[in-house]
């Protein structure tokens, strides 16, 4: 955005009157507060009016409601006795309910309400003619029962002189087959075949004969429930249409004195009805003016912060608010923005700076290898892990490097390090082989994950690339060109090996190799004589006891 634009979006707000956000939460709340006491009002009114209609209902109408209860009473009592003469298996209950349902009858005879005495005439006689059929079906379930037993016996025992007894399978048929014929299947089926034997030919026919019996008890009995059902349901509809106009006649007797509670309640009623509308439009009110006031300004306000979170710290050009909080808070926005951008760039700058001096605090000056800063930070990262990882040192020293210097001059050893520091780094392939000057003239390479055989190995090769440098050294007593001796110490660290005490060994190796003249490598041992640590000197050189400097 323009500057211009931002300046305009800024000062077009001083045409609008501003307001705080405490101001604008009163006025959101006044109309809902004004429209929650009118409903308050209103409805104590309407509660108080039918209070009265209700003190009126119960002095005069209550009388007439309960003398209507009082033969619904009676009415539920007969259907009480009416479903016991249904139900009921024994023949003294069926005859004490029949009695009790004629009573109950009999007194609605007496009734003042027409539609009771027609009632009691039309169906005086039902309860007598229910208990007959009642007994008639007892009485062909006793047949009924008596014929099946005598059908199992002879099933059984024509199954078994058939040489086909009843299986369990059989018998879960049974159990799952109601009527006779399909019970008795198998057996009939026995009979019906041709091959019967002479001797079952006449109980088969009695075993027919019976079946035919039980079957049409069977259909008497099915008869008889059809028929006690009907009457049972004609019954239950005439007592269902009875209760509905007792009823009605008793919403009829107090239909005037409920018509003032049902005005008051119907008003209650639309009250109630009109008020979610009359909220949702206060709800509708207030959600548009914090749209309008504070929820779009906010969103793109938020906008605005996330773009500048992204790095864009161009001023937005943001609409005018209303609200005055809200809006010293996007005048601040050209500042934050402005000044973001001069942090950034003052961040970014320290953070090359700091990589900078990172890079050059970790890296020879001399020789670009890694320094012994480098090295000792390496080394503390390494004991600080708990891996267990081989590791192996190789402490490389050039050899008779002092004397080199005092015959070529210390541009000449300046130069001579370098090409053997190059020398030696490019004989390490692997990423985490890394070569540091140790100091002076003395170097040091760390090689993890190798076995003593191969630290060996690369410790003959840095050897040879240095030899191959072909570098003269009219001083040195072992070759005439530049060479190096190497102290090689490879130890496991789940033999509790310290990386310190790692490096104390490859140093022991290096004097030793030293020791037995120059341009060797020496791998560490515990049998290696015992040799006094020299004193290392600034210019490299090393200040040893007689006994023990091999020069």
């Amino acid at each position: 955005m323009k500057k211009n634009e931002w300046t305009y979006s800024t000062d077009t707000r001083r045409h609008f009157r501003h307001f705080s956000a405490n101001r604008l939460l009163l006025s959101l709340l006044l109309p809902g507060i004004v429209l929650f006491l009118l409903i308050i009002g209103v409805t104590i009114y309407n509660l108080l009016a039918i209070e009265s209609g209700a003190d009126t209902l119960m002095r005069e109408n209550i009388p007439a409601m309960m003398e209507n209860r009082r033969s619904a009473d009676n009415l539920a009592v007969l259907r009480h006795e009416i479903d016991t003469i249904y139900a009921a298996t024994d023949a003294e209950q069926r005859h004490r309910s029949t009695l009790t349902a004629e009573m109950i009858l009999a007194y609605f005879v007496f009734e003042q309400s027409d539609d009771m005495r027609k009632f009691a005439d039309k169906f005086y006689s039902l309860p007598r003619q229910l208990s007959e059929i009642r007994a008639k079906r007892q009485y062909n379930d006793d047949k009924l029962e008596a014929l099946q037993l005598y059908l199992s016996g002879m099933s059984t025992l024509l199954r078994n002189e058939a040489g086909a007894p009843l299986s369990a399978m059989d018998k879960n048929d049974a159990l799952d087959k109601p009527t006779p014929a399909r019970k008795f299947a198998r057996a009939h089926a026995l009979c019906l075949r041709t091959d019967l034997p002479r001797d079952l030919r006449e109980p088969c026919a009695v075993f027919q004969q019976t079946l035919r019996a039980a079957e049409e008890t069977y259909a008497e009995i099915t008869a008889a429930d059809k028929a006690a059902a009907l009457l049972r349901q004609g019954l239950s509809d005439e007592l269902l249409a009875l209760d509905a106009a007792l009823a009605a006649s008793a919403v009829q007797n107090t239909h005037a004195k409920v018509d003032k509670i049902k005005d008051d309640s119907q008003t209650l009623a639309n009250m109630f009805r009109a008020m979610p509308a009359l909220l949702l439009l206060c709800l509708l009110g207030i959600l548009a003016m914090l749209r309008i006031y504070i929820l779009t300004p906010i969103a793109k306000l938020t906008g605005a912060l996330d773009e500048i979170a992204k790095g864009h710290y161009t001023p937005p050009n943001l609409p005018h608010t209303r609200i005055y909080e809200l809006q010293k808070i996007m005048d601040q926005l050209p500042h934050i923005c402005r000044n973001l951008k001069k942090l950034t760039r003052l961040t970014e700058r320290l953070a090359h700076e700091k990589r900078k001096f990172e890079d050059l605090s970790m890296v020879d000056g001399l020789t670009g290898v890694s320094n012994r800063r480098s090295f000792d930070m390496r080394l503390a990262r390494k004991e600080k892990s708990h891996r267990g990882e081989s590791l192996a040192i190789l402490m490389i020293d050039v050899d008779k490097f002092k004397d080199y210097n005092d015959h070529l001059g210390h541009q000449a050893g300046d130069k001579c390090l370098t090409f053997v520091a190059h020398a030696m780094k490019n004989v390490l392939l692997r990423r985490n082989d890394t070569l540091y000057r140790y100091g002076g003239e003395e170097f040091t390479v760390i090689l993890e994950n190798v076995s003593a055989d191969q630290a060996m190995t690369i410790a003959m090769r840095i050897r040879e690339a240095v030899y191959k440098l072909r570098l003269p050294h009219p001083a040195s007593p072992a070759s005439p060109y530049v060479t190096v001796s190497v102290g090689v110490s490879a130890a496991h660290r789940e033999h509790q090996v310290s990386c310190t005490e790692v490096v104390e060994q490859a140093d022991r190796a290096l004097l030793v190799a030293k020791s037995k003249g120059r341009n060797r490598i020496h791998l560490y041992s515990e049998a290696d004589p015992p040799i006094r640590v020299p004193t290392r000197q600034p210019d490299g050189d090393q200040t040893m006891p007689p006994a023990a400097r091999p020069d």
